[in-house]
């Protein structure tokens, strides 16, 4: 049970990490620049906050 607890938790933190501090407060400009090279760079901030970046945070409650 604990190991189940502990995979839950650490998916959490792992889809938190990635869309909230990496996308949502783009603090690795890395995924915005990928947004815009493949899409352009007009919306590229809007569609990195958008789509992946509340995605991702939002899963990290549906982990837990």
């Amino acid at each position: 049970m604990i190991a189940k607890e502990f995979t839950q938790t650490a998916l959490a933190l792992i889809w938190l990490t990635n869309g909230l501090y990496c996308k949502v407060l783009n603090l690795v400009p890395r995924h915005q620049e990928i947004v815009a090279a493949i899409l352009g760079p007009a919306h590229a901030r809007e569609l990195t906050v958008t789509t992946p970046g509340r995605r991702r945070a939002y899963r990290s409650a549906w982990c837990c």
